[in-house]
């Protein structure tokens, strides 16, 4: 694949290709996704192409791509190949969307129904993540209310055990669990919260024993001295507009909102988890979001 652009930064982070025109500095990660987004049926434009690349150098260059496990988020509105990740543990074993159609992704992401669609992340954090400190983000882009639903997370049967990408906003405010296995007292708390849902929200475990629910880089809530309340990871796989729940193989709590960005990562810091922010907010007025 040719590629003709200008302005990316040459580095240990890029892979020089020749063309008979020129040389053309392309990030390798970078190139692999657009790969397997065209081979999967979906478009990169010139201006997506740099958008990609840029996103994914700025990563590199702050330090995040290591410590990021899981990044989906479709870079245009073409939903073949929309399951793609920016980056996935697996390559091999992308997002399994499950009765979601075409017209139900735009470029503000994709969105649920809350009775039967939603997706398998394929994202088992006990094989693939890195460390128990773990960090979550999602953007959310609409706002529809309802009980028992959650944008994402994974349960293991009774007593149920969520991660802590499990916020369920409620009359009350916010229920949100931290999961490691193994443990039945994993329930943290419910904060008070009445403002806006729409956003980026954010789970951080800076460094035990606290932990802090953020909302467009502003906090919304830190737990001190509270202890991780098991060493283990999950050993059940992730669901996206709902819970996968592991004694059962379904998927439930579906979520009827429309959501254009999951992030898994270890250990980001709360400066981490802003410069995470600010580029993703870049890439997005790039690709015209």
């Amino acid at each position: 694949m040719a590629i003709f652009t200008t302005g990316l930064k040459t580095g240990s982070y890029l892979t020089k290709l020749r063309t008979n025109r020129n040389f053309v500095a392309i990030d390798a990660d970078a190139q692999n996704y657009i790969n397997r987004s065209i081979t999967a049926g979906n478009t990169v434009s010139a201006s997506q192409t740099t958008a990609i690349v840029n996103l994914i150098v700025a990563l590199k260059a702050n330090s995040l791509w290591t410590k990021i496990g899981l990044l989906w988020r479709p870079h245009n509105a073409t939903f073949a190949g929309s399951n793609i990740c920016l980056k996935h543990p697996n390559t091999n074993l992308q997002i399994t969307f499950t009765n979601f159609v075409s017209g139900d992704l735009t470029i503000n992401g994709l969105k649920g129904n809350g009775s039967n669609k939603h997706a398998r992340l394929n994202y088992v954090p006990d094989t693939y993540h890195i460390a128990t400190s773990t960090s979550v983000s999602y953007k959310l882009e609409s706002a529809e209310t309802g009980n028992d639903i959650a944008e994402f997370g994974s349960n293991s049967g009774s007593p149920f055990i969520y991660w802590q990408s499990y916020p369920r906003f409620t009359s009350s405010g916010i229920d949100f669990t931290e999961l490691y296995s193994g443990n039945g007292s994993a329930f943290i708390s419910t904060t008070a919260y009445a403002g806006s849902i729409l956003g980026r929200w954010s789970f951080i475990r800076e460094s035990a024993p606290n932990f802090q629910i953020r909302r467009n880089k502003s906090q919304i809530t830190a737990i001190t001295n509270n202890a991780q309340t098991g060493t283990a990871l999950p050993t059940t796989d992730l669901a996206a507009w709902g819970v996968f729940d592991n004694s059962s193989n379904a998927v439930g709590l579906l979520s009827p909102r429309r959501m254009s960005e999951i992030m898994l990562a270890s250990g980001l810091t709360t400066a981490e988890i802003n410069t995470y922010e600010d580029l993703m907010n870049t890439f997005a007025t790039a690709i015209g979001a």
